[in-house]
């Protein structure tokens, strides 16, 4: 997974750190945020799971990582590529109903 980021895990934003930002992202209603959550998954190419980085998905040339802050809340962070340095965007929060998260937590195995 860290070769598909290209650099190394240090680089990479902690989840503590992606925990600070979620709190200052403003809530959206509930049903916009299954929304949000179905588009991201929906175009997804591949997946790749990790212990620490949870899922990473590719589709295209854009990089999204999905990281499970508490049970049934996911962040969506965008990943650009700037020449050697990668910037990574916050592009929402998501509340997932329990049968989304199943779906969330099945991803492990694809």
């Amino acid at each position: 997974m860290l070769e598909l980021l290209n650099h190394d895990k240090d680089s990479i934003m902690t989840l503590d750190n992606l925990k600070k930002i979620s709190r200052r992202i403003p809530a959206i209603d509930h049903e916009k945020k299954i929304k949000t959550f179905t588009e991201h998954t929906k175009n997804v190419k591949t997946f790749v799971w990790s212990p620490k980085f949870r899922i990473m998905a590719s589709a295209g040339d854009e990089r999204y990582m999905y990281f499970l802050l508490e049970e049934e809340v996911i962040l969506i962070v965008k990943i650009e590529y700037c020449g050697i340095f990668s910037r990574v965007n916050v592009l929402d929060i998501c509340m997932v109903i329990p049968q989304v998260f199943k779906i969330w937590q099945s991803m492990k195995n694809v």
